[in-house]
């Protein structure tokens, strides 16, 4: 005879990503915002905030009209990125 006793194992929970917020600010309303290739939303009222998570993220902004911006950010806290689009 074998007398076994189990224990429930709890795997401990990762930590969440810490997410910050970066307002993306321009006076190009309409313009299209993409994060790491996925469109995060439009310049409405001269700005866009979005979430990221630590560490670094290309940053895309298209208006017609204007040329395309793109830019890589390494983001470690909340923050604002003003951008300036020309034609």
């Amino acid at each position: 005879n074998v007398n076994v006793e189990f224990a429930q194992v709890v795997a401990p929970t990762p930590a969440p990503a810490a997410n910050f917020t970066v307002s993306i600010r321009s006076g190009v309303n309409g313009a299209r915002v993409f994060v790491d290739g996925t469109e995060a939303g439009t310049i409405r009222n001269g700005g866009l905030d979005v979430q990221v998570s630590r560490g670094a993220h290309e940053i895309v902004v298209i208006a017609p009209g204007f040329r395309t911006f793109m830019s890589t950010y390494n983001v470690t806290t909340n923050g604002q990125i003003t951008i300036n689009q020309v034609r």
